[in-house]
């Protein structure tokens, strides 16, 4: 589809622009020799990692600390804002794209990473990230890639900058990101869920195997710390004929013959050998090799270096050999192959390994250590029935991983069918794409989280309702310096960001959040069965401010409505000068303070607001300065 084709199908007032004509700056980094560790500390200076670039996020943590005797290039000092590219690595790694929406100071973008930063007559930096993480622009950035080796491939800025996009008004923009958002929120909760359902699949396996080696699978009065009477504790290699590792020589790489297994060629997740991308050695160096080296059906082979602890079931004729990492267990003919290999997957096993384990770099479990593994014994046919009763509890677990790794799919599928909806303009309502309409405010999610927070904190306090929570809001958004927008006006009960707080009200009450309920002169809040939905996102969104929120819930917790409007409208008076730069004392507060609406005379008298004065400067609950002023 051609661009004139792409710019019809897209709603009136999108138009069409190159990467190029919507940025202001796009620059690479500087990437000195630094440190081999983190800097944790903000004063000193470091330099980005490449990997501090992750799809949709930055991770300030992946840096290294700059030498002190290296004079920083502060030029390249990143700011909330920029957007960041990767530039140069691995084909994988190479235009991966977050916005920097927080940031330490004194952290310097390194050179294998672009930054922009975006014309804000035209677009903001949280619409640009989300559309380049979209399926559609990563598609045409991977077409752009050039070099020789997927190992080490470049995005050249002429080719970048080339890219189109197609751009509605700003308005609208913010619109999109705001709904992005909040779909996305509810995507992640889900996803959180399947997580953490996998978690307790894998915690119900470990318990499986736990039990059965305990021989509470089979026998149904064991105690606690105690085994069955006719079990006993063997060695290892006293149930089996022979445990030996692989040849210690490098062997002779071959074009074709037999297949040799590395530590590499093992997947962890499925405890299965990997035999697409193995080399071969030829079949004369196999033939010289011990019969304990080469594996038969019914052996368990068994990690032993760097990722140690991984049994694999040998259950398949196949000629093969393999490195000196990896242990085979050649079991008895009274011991069951499959009891053998679940065995080795117990935690009892796997803890002996793990206190074993000698070594720094790669932790290596000594033959000698494998061999004298205490492990539990029983007879073969109740070995027969502990795999029976493992595989069909197993089996369960498998069917259940299954679905939710599809789940964990689809919720992937559907986040990008989110982003294409959107940069197509399919996203927001088609009443809502005209710039006209799109004028209202768009309030992000963020903003919901934190006024649901404020109101389930306090909906059980005697003098919380409507009126409070107004002036709890406009305090904690000041004094902790949020960074989205806000309209508070005034109201003859102080700061009341209208528009907002009748939105949120209405949707408080249609998602189930809240329920408002009167109680006397007080609106209260009655929490929904659904506010956990809301309330989730929080530590996401405020952990850098979460000492600055509680602080303000806490000064205000004993206030009743009267007070808290006092300290509310006193605060505003107070920053209000602080922004026009006029002079501040009680007198002129005291004045502004009168001034703020003809009730206040009825209201309040001067001494209480000189002691609430006096208050605020006791406790610290002072503005800065922060923010738009309180207005008409």
């Amino acid at each position: 589809m051609n661009e004139a084709q792409n710019i019809k199908q897209l709603p009136k007032g999108w138009k069409s622009y190159t990467l190029e004509e919507i940025i202001d700056n796009l620059s690479q980094g500087w990437s000195p020799k630094c440190y081999n560790e983190a800097s944790t500390n903000i004063n000193e200076w470091a330099v980005i990692k490449t990997t501090a670039v992750q799809p949709g996020y930055f991770q300030e943590s992946e840096n290294k600390r700059l030498p002190q005797n290296l004079s920083p290039r502060k030029q390249h000092e990143l700011k909330q804002g920029d957007l960041l590219i990767t530039r140069a690595g691995p084909r994988v790694r190479v235009g991966i794209c977050c916005m920097v929406k927080r940031t330490r100071p004194n952290l310097i973008n390194c050179d294998k990473v672009y930054r922009m930063r975006v014309n804000s007559k035209l677009s903001i930096p949280d619409y640009i990230e989300l559309l380049l993480n979209s399926t559609k622009y990563s598609r045409e950035i991977e077409l752009m890639k050039t070099g020789i080796s997927d190992s080490g491939l470049n995005l050249t800025q002429k080719q970048f900058l080339k890219l189109k996009i197609f751009l509605p008004a700003i308005e609208i923009q913010k619109a999109i990101v705001s709904k992005i958002e909040e779909l996305f929120s509810e995507l992640d909760k889900g996803i959180e869920n399947l997580r953490l359902a996998q978690q307790q699949l894998k915690t119900y396996r470990q318990s499986v195997l736990k039990w059965a080696f305990e021989g509470r699978l089979t026998n149904e009065e064991v105690k606690e710390g105690e085994l069955p009477k006719d079990w006993k504790i063997l060695k290892l290699k006293e149930v089996a004929t022979d445990i030996s590792d692989g040849d210690h020589q490098a062997p002779p790489k071959s074009n074709s013959g037999v297949p040799f297994i590395t530590i590499s060629n093992v997947n962890k997740d499925n405890k299965k050998i990997d035999f697409s991308d193995t080399f071969s050695v030829n079949n004369e160096y196999y033939a010289k090799l011990k019969i304990n080296k080469k594996p038969l059906k019914g052996d368990v082979l068994y990690t032993v270096t760097g990722s140690f602890g991984i049994p694999i079931l040998i259950d398949f004729d196949k000629e093969f050999c393999f490195q000196r990492h990896i242990g085979l267990v050649r079991p008895l003919e009274t011991t069951n192959q499959k009891w053998l290999y679940y065995l080795l997957q117990s935690p009892n096993v796997y803890n002996q390994a793990k206190s074993t384990a000698t070594g720094t770099a790669q932790k290596t479990v000594a033959l000698n250590s494998l061999r004298n593994f205490e492990v539990p014994y029983c007879k073969i046919e109740e070995q027969n029935k502990i795999v029976q009763e493992i595989e069909s509890r197993l089996s369960v677990a498998d069917k259940m991983e299954e679905s939710i790794t599809q789940s964990l799919l689809q919720a992937e599928a559907l986040r990008q069918s989110i982003l294409k909806r959107a940069f197509e303009g399919k996203l927001l309502p088609a009443e809502t794409q005209t710039v006209e309409i799109a004028q209202a405010k768009v309030v992000p999610i963020e903003r919901k989280v934190l006024a649901a927070k404020i109101i389930y904190l306090n909906h059980d306090k005697k003098h919380f309702g409507l009126t409070k929570f107004q002036k709890l809001l406009y305090l904690i958004e000041n004094f902790a310096e949020v960074e989205y927008d806000t309209s508070f006006i005034k109201e003859t009960a102080g700061p009341y960001d209208k528009v907002f707080t009748l939105a949120f009200r209405k949707e408080m009450k249609s998602k189930d959040w809240f329920e408002e309920e009167q109680k006397g002169s007080i609106t209260k809040f009655v929490p929904g069965e659904n506010v956990g939905s809301i309330l989730s996102d929080y530590a996401r969104h405020f952990r850098d401010k979460s000492k600055m929120i509680i602080f303000v819930l806490q000064q205000l917790y004993e206030k009743n409505t009267h007070e808290s409007e006092l300290v509310a409208t006193l605060y505003a008076v107070w920053n209000n000068r602080l922004i026009k730069k006029k002079p501040v004392n009680e007198n002129a507060l005291m004045a502004d303070f009168f001034s703020w609406s003809p009730k206040k005379k009825e209201e309040f008298q001067e001494q209480e607001v000189t002691a609430m004065y006096i208050w605020m400067k006791q406790v610290k609950l002072v503005p800065k300065g922060f923010g738009k002023l309180v207005g008409e």
